[in-house]
């Protein structure tokens, strides 16, 4: 298809070899080089672009400051500290002028607003203020300080910073700060002096004096800004609090909305200006026709295919990815990464459970599998298959999950036996409130996720399944629990969130992206700690590592192997970071200490 292709390139350029094909590859040049400079130079001098590079909690809870795991035990004021602290959340936003232009005072249509999806703004400051590219020079002129001088902050009503004169003497900071932000800490700090007034102070929601404004929206207005110059926001938020105090949940709000006018323009965000635009089409038209004509000598044979990406070394070949649920979706992407940039490579990715997976080993075609079978198990397998070689791919943590409406807000490691065993058969039993039975979703008995819960967390099997419809025991009446199985981790979540009084488990990028998507479930910590790779080191114990199994170390010129090398290269690593997994591999080319010790 590839030579086919190739001799077409040819023969049109043939064609365009005549004076007339002249005119159409110099007319194919001049879009090459004239679409990005009339856009740049002529469309929109004036650009600004955003993105949102950080958007979290600040990544401590409140178990961190309990002695022993009980509140009864710890200082008063450090129980305080660890609610307020599990409230606060971190964004990071860069800002840039990608234009050839200065934006100026006079370019700002409307000022750029940006709303944090209700959460009160806590404090601020600007990191990394400057220039793209230096050339050298030592700018005298500070972007920190314009950025800082055009800073101002809003409520939900449109209700500016309080004047500096109505706070507390003594209080306004020094000459060089704003009084917008010298406002906005001097509420936050009557807010902290209010809250921690004494040891013995318990959470109190009536506002002090001077701090009934509650800031949520940053607004920038009316500074100058020139090319390639950018700077950084870094905002502290604090989830608001409910009229009937501090009420906690697992999952904290997220979410930048940016609004506002450059150059009669919205602000661009970098993540979603991807489409493909008409200066990039006819780019490449124009690279089409410059590349006819040089089609016989660029264009090699099919043997002589390869990546055009430096980081991917191809091969020839067919390779089957199989095994566990969770997993196969984001290698499956990475996969197919692989796939487009070497034409001669067939991957398949099948979910078929870690279990299955590495069963297949032991049959006939999976013993001669070398080079060929590549099978992903969340853990180490139960089964002794000999000539396995295991490669770390990433970190998988887990979380319990129930149906949202069980009214359980977390979970003790012996409350979770008890409901597996049946000691434990309705919610009305682990809090207030009314009758709920409780009904266990699980995964068959093919899963890994099963395995590690079992391993991890049960300490023994799951019980009996009693339930086809999981609403009752049909299958087995006298049965100590409602149990049913579903055989993968989408259907298993689906199944919890559309079961009344539902719980069960996943791994918690999965959890993440449902509850995101409006699921109704909810994400409940195990014995105080929630499910993140940086609760393992004080004891969460639902985790484990993700391996590919292969039977022996594969060929060095095989598909497999060049795919294994893949895995830890820099793109592939942030395909798991994006999809919430912590890779195995570090920037640094190091193990990381959890994937060599790891279950």
């Amino acid at each position: 298809m590839l030579s086919g292709f190739a001799d077409a390139l040819k023969t049109v350029g043939t064609v365009l070899s005549g004076s007339g094909g002249t005119i159409g590859l110099a007319v194919g040049i001049m879009l090459v080089f004239g679409a990005p400079l009339a856009d740049r130079y002529l469309l929109r001098p004036k650009r600004l672009q955003y993105r949102v590079l950080y958007d979290s909690n600040i990544g401590l809870s409140p178990d961190e400051f309990y002695d022993n795991r009980r509140r009864g035990h710890a200082d008063p004021q450090l129980v305080l500290m660890g609610d307020l602290m599990s409230r606060m959340t971190v964004v990071v936003i860069r800002i840039r002028n990608i234009g050839s232009k200065t934006i100026d005072e006079k370019d700002f249509g409307s000022a750029i607003t940006l709303s944090f999806s209700g959460r009160v703004i806590h404090d601020i400051r600007i990191s990394e203020a400057g220039r793209d590219e230096y050339h050298g020079v030592v700018r005298v002129d500070s972007v920190r300080d314009r950025v800082r001088q055009s800073l101002d902050f809003v409520d939900s009503t449109g209700t500016a910073a309080p004047d500096r004169d109505h706070l507390e003497p003594g209080r306004a900071g020094d000459r060089t700060t704003p009084p917008s932000i010298a406002s906005l800490r001097e509420v936050a700090r009557k807010n902290m002096q209010h809250r921690f007034a004494g040891p013995d102070r318990t959470p109190d929601t009536a506002d002090p004096p001077g701090t009934e404004w509650k800031p949520d929206q940053l607004v920038l207005s009316g500074f100058r800004l020139d090319k390639r110059e950018r700077f950084k926001l870094l905002v502290v938020l604090l989830e608001p609090e409910t009229d009937q105090g501090v009420q906690l949940t697992s999952e904290l709000t997220k979410g930048v909305l940016v609004n506002g006018q450059i150059d009669k323009r919205q602000p661009r965000n970098q993540k979603k200006s991807r489409r493909v635009t008409w200066q990039q089409v006819a780019t490449a038209t124009g690279t089409l026709l410059t590349g006819v004509l040089v089609a016989a000598l660029l264009i090699p044979g099919p043997a002589a295919q390869g990546s055009t990406d430096a980081s991917i070394r191809c091969a020839r070949g067919t390779v089957a990815i199989k095994g566990s649920s969770a997993f196969t979706p984001i290698i499956d992407t990475i996969a197919g990464v692989y796939r487009r940039s070497c034409a001669g490579a067939t991957i398949t990715v099948t979910s078929t459970g870690s279990i299955n997976g590495v069963h297949e080993f032991t049959t006939e075609q999976g013993r001669d599998s070398h080079n060929v079978l590549g099978v992903l198990s969340d853990g180490k397998p139960s089964e002794n298959v000999p000539d396995l070689e295991a490669h770390a791919i990433a970190v998988i943590v887990y979380s319990m999950v129930v149906n949202r409406d069980t009214g359980i807000d977390g979970l003790t490691l012996e409350q979770v036996r008890g409901i597996y065993t049946g000691q434990y058969r309705d919610w009305q039993q682990l809090r207030s409130g009314p009758s709920l039975p409780i009904r266990i979703v699980s995964r068959g008995q093919e899963s890994g996720t099963r395995a590690t819960f079992e391993r991890k967390v049960l300490g023994h099997p799951e019980t009996i399944l009693s339930s086809d419809s999981c609403l009752s025991p049909e299958r087995a009446i006298q049965a100590p629990v409602i149990r049913c199985e579903r055989s993968s981790a989408a259907q298993q979540l689906d199944q919890i969130a559309a079961t009344p009084g539902a719980i069960g488990y996943s791994d918690t990028p999965a959890v993440k992206a449902d509850i995101a998507r409006g699921s109704r479930i909810s994400s409940v910590p195990l014995d105080g700690r929630y499910p993140d790779v940086s609760t393992i080191s004080a004891g969460f114990p639902f985790w484990t590592v993700e391996y590919l199994y292969t039977q022996g170390v594969p060929d060095n010129d095989s598909v497999l192997k060049n795919l294994l090398d893949y895995l830890s290269n820099g793109n592939a690593r942030a395909e798991l970071h994006d999809a919430g997994y912590t890779p195995c591999v570090t920037k640094t080319g190091l193990v990381l200490p959890l994937c060599g010790n790891g279950p």
